[in-house]
């Protein structure tokens, strides 16, 4: 009976380290970015997920303008290159309004951009609309100012398209 109580005892701990584990990881922030932008006095708040999320101010007058950026603490590899991914949601089109002509416009714009893409989303907690993203992937070693630079980049180009696409409403 006792060597029963030791093995439970030692399976719950194997199970209660590994569940332990999972949620450090799934919300795992990234230390190097937090450094980089506290250093540059960034204003950001970090979500559930561990990523950083940024209110930019777009436009000041006559009517102020901002836009969320996200700056993605889980990397994707490539042999021994890790990818940071910063993006921004520009607008959302209900699936059954979508027009050919803001397709052309943002493959258009993805042709003459030199960093950067549009890239359009369906996410379940909303099925009904499109959204779409302008996003910047590039080596997580880049230093504090060129990451500023970056994320301004993506915010005023995913404000451009809110403005044209999400009939100029500030949603973002």
């Amino acid at each position: 009976m006792r060597f029963k109580k030791i093995i439970t005892l030692v399976i719950f701990i194997v199970i209660s380290k590994t569940i332990i584990a999972q949620s450090e990881k799934d919300s795992f922030i990234d230390t190097r970015i937090k450094k980089l932008l506290d250093s540059k006095n960034v204003n950001y708040s970090i979500t559930k997920n561990g990523d950083f999320k940024i209110n930019l101010i777009t436009q000041e007058a006559p009517k102020e303008r901002t836009q969320r950026i996200y700056i993605y603490s889980k990397k994707e590899s490539y042999r021994d290159f890790e990818i940071l991914n910063i993006e921004s949601v520009g607008f959302k089109i209900p699936k059954n309004s979508i027009k050919t002509p803001v397709l052309i416009d943002l493959l258009k714009k993805n042709g003459t951009i030199k960093i950067g893409a549009w890239s359009m989303y369906e996410y379940n907690s909303d099925p009904d609309n499109y959204s779409f993203s302008f996003e910047i992937k590039v080596a997580n070693n880049i230093s504090a100012e060129e990451l500023v630079t970056l994320f301004n980049f993506v915010g005023f180009q995913a404000d451009e398209k809110e403005k044209l696409w999400g009939n100029g409403l500030d949603e973002n």
